[in-house]
């Protein structure tokens, strides 16, 4: 096998299936995003890093910056601008869960199936609140440390 070998650390011990699925639909859209120099190849290796660190039951993806650009070897600043271009481009939301208060990153529920169909319906009521034609519901208002989202 060519390559580095892979990381199945994160896979679990027990029966339980621990994945997210990528709708068809979704992967086409990035093909068209991509095609249309909306997004550019580095924006889709960051969107694959956050689907990395999402929690394939919640939906919730809490990594900082910092552990994206540790995960890909690029500095915070050259991440700032993929970040904003994917939720630009619809795939990614900053969301505040209402029944936690907790602000995270939400991939697109369009792009990503993960949870169960509970989960995943307030996955998208959420995320179509963040990406609705209120501008402030995709922004936080003050300096998360958790999440450290843009400057």
């Amino acid at each position: 096998m060519d390559g580095p070998e892979p990381d199945h650390s994160r896979r679990r011990s027990d029966s339980e299936e621990s994945f997210i699925s990528l709708y068809d639909t979704g992967v086409e859209t990035i093909f068209k995003l991509l095609a249309s120099d909306t997004l550019h190849p580095k924006d889709v290796s960051v969107l694959l890093a956050f689907m990395y660190f999402t929690n394939w039951k919640t939906g919730r993806c809490k990594c900082t910056v910092d552990a994206i650009g540790k995960k890909l070897g690029r500095s915070r600043s050259n991440l700032y601008q993929s970040i904003k271009r994917l939720k630009q481009a619809g795939l990614m939301a900053t969301v505040k869960f209402e029944a936690t208060g907790e602000r995270v990153y939400l991939m697109s529920p369009y792009l990503l199936r993960v949870g169960g169909p509970k989960s995943r319906g307030y996955i998208k009521m959420l995320y179509d609140k963040a990406i609705s034609d209120k501008p402030e519901a995709n922004t936080l208002d003050v300096e998360d440390e958790t999440l450290d989202l843009e400057p």
